[in-house]
């Protein structure tokens, strides 16, 4: 997780960490953005959320963001279940970008996942 003030250039660094990382711009959405439908593993060697606006966004999504080394873990569906799509993200490195002002900040401390520091690594840039 990289942690900074708005146009600090947290994107441009955790996009660096990568070869191929897929970008999702997250904002305040509450649902994983339809990109995600293109993420592949033979092409992408990172998963890089930006401008995540709300930590509950990553509390909702903890399954996919752990990823299940035995199975694809579902993103979407249809209410009906007829058409959904997965993608297997075991071992995938994700890199969360939030600003100061995120809302939930003290899930890093008191969430039971979040709140783990052997579950996460956040770097703080400074102001």
């Amino acid at each position: 997780m990289v942690l900074g003030g708005s146009l600090r250039g947290k994107t441009e660094w955790a996009m660096s960490l990568f070869r191929c990382p897929l970008l999702l711009r997250v904002g305040a959405l509450e649902h994983f953005p339809a990109g995600m439908r293109k993420f592949s593993r033979y092409k992408h060697d990172g998963l890089v959320l930006d401008d995540v606006r709300d930590m509950e966004f990553l509390s909702a999504h903890q399954e996919q963001l752990q990823g299940k080394y035995s199975a694809a873990v579902e993103f979407a569906s249809t209410p009906g279940g007829t058409c959904s799509f997965s993608r297997y993200l075991f071992a995938v490195p994700t890199v969360v970008t939030v600003n100061f002002s995120t809302k939930n900040l003290q899930y890093l401390e008191r969430h039971d996942w979040l709140g783990r520091p052997g579950n996460r690594v956040v770097v703080t840039l400074p102001s």
